[in-house]
């Protein structure tokens, strides 16, 4: 349903879908302006954001597969034309029944 769902695209939230493994799958319009993004192809969270104390690549995993409650984490933006700071929430979704 995201990939086809131009409706999706229209929010004014900031909304991506990533893989397990952190790559982007699908980013609406309004975070790829925010990052700085043509496309999800090849890229990673990681490539995008560094976070504080911990990395992002830590706090994914922990939260994305259960290892402690999700948390949001503000983080910063690697690629931003100035120092920008993101609050980011992970959350599990289910399509077609399966997460």
């Amino acid at each position: 349903m995201w990939a086809t769902d131009r409706r999706i695209d229209a929010l004014p939230v900031p909304l991506l879908k990533l893989a397990p493994n952190r790559d982007l799958l699908i980013a609406n319009e309004a975070v790829r302006r925010l990052l700085l993004i043509d496309g999800v192809e090849s890229v990673s969270l990681s490539d995008l954001m560094d976070g504080f104390g911990r990395s992002v690549n830590d706090w994914f995993y922990r939260s994305a597969f259960g290892l402690g409650q999700p948390q949001s984490e503000f983080l910063l933006l690697t690629r931003a034309r100035s120092e920008t700071f993101v609050k980011v929430t992970l959350s599990q979704i289910l399509e077609q029944g399966v997460q």
